[in-house]
């Protein structure tokens, strides 16, 4: 199923087309374990990675992802950090703060489960 909040849609969205052909293996598998229509969306965006589509400034602007920075949902929380990363970069503004240490937390514990769950798509 789809999340019902668009922007938590969107963050999803930005992510994954922000990880590139590099991480198709992880799509592929997300993909399989995703229920539809989510699979379904999966396989489409993994077709505009394939066919060149790229994260560019016009997909990170619209993105108000910092209240989703301390969601108790580890993955949300991560992508927005990953989304605000991503906009500090190409926008070079950097982070400061509160937004800088939430979104320090969220990409560390982010990083955490996904060594954890790598294996799962790394055989």
């Amino acid at each position: 199923m789809l999340h019902p909040d668009p922007a938590i849609r969107q963050l999803a969205e930005i992510v994954v087309l922000a990880m590139g052909t590099r991480e198709l293996p992880y799509l592929r598998w997300a993909a399989d374990e995703a229920p539809a229509p989510l699979s379904t969306r999966i396989e489409e965006l993994m077709e505009e990675v394939r066919g060149g589509r790229r994260v560019g400034p016009g997909d990170l602007g619209d993105a108000d992802c910092e209240p989703y920075l301390t969601s108790d949902d580890p993955v949300i929380a991560m992508m927005a950090a990953q989304v605000l990363s991503l906009r500090a970069l190409s926008l070079g503004t950097g982070l400061s703060g509160v937004t800088a240490e939430h979104t320090a937390r969220a990409l560390t514990t982010g990083h955490a489960l996904h060594l954890e769950r790598a294996p799962a798509w790394s055989r």
